[in-house]
């Protein structure tokens, strides 16, 4: 049987080591968020191979590390991405970029640094681009008028 699994929001909750998601061939799987203090972007690896997701607000829950690039080739159908108010930093992926159907990403109050990549252009649905509260240095990309 297929995730159905659409949303998943954790906002102003801090989230413990791993999501103990199944495969839902089994009745008693489920995604269970846990609590507790500042955990590593790795956290993110299986809730992002969840091909049904929709949208994903992991918002203010003390997540460090860099942002999993990796997980984000499967969704498909993804609208919505709100990792503000965490602590991830190095620089933004590239598999962000390929994301068509994305409409809002909030990368905001984090420590992400490097530059904005021209590869924004990919985002096609993109409306909001909200990134205050970085590192990132350099000219706003030309290429994003493309997705005026």
């Amino acid at each position: 049987m297929e995730a159905k699994l659409r949303l998943l929001q954790t906002a102003t909750r801090q989230m413990q080591h791993s999501f103990p998601y199944q495969s839902s061939d089994r009745p008693e799987s489920a995604l269970s968020c846990l609590l507790w203090l500042s955990v590593s972007s790795s956290i993110l690896r299986p809730v992002l191979r969840i091909s049904s997701l929709v949208t994903l607000d992991i918002s203010s829950n003390f997540i460090q590390g860099e942002i999993p690039g990796d997980g984000f080739v499967s969704l498909t159908s993804f609208i919505s991405l709100d990792m503000s108010d965490n602590s991830f930093n190095g620089s933004i992926t590239p598999e962000l970029f390929s994301l068509k159907t994305l409409q809002r990403l909030d990368l905001s109050r984090n420590v992400i640094g490097g530059t904005l990549s021209g590869d924004i252009k990919e985002l096609k649905n993109l409306q909001e681009l909200i990134l205050y509260e970085n590192f990132i240095e350099g000219e706003i990309p030309p290429e994003i008028g493309s997705l005026a």
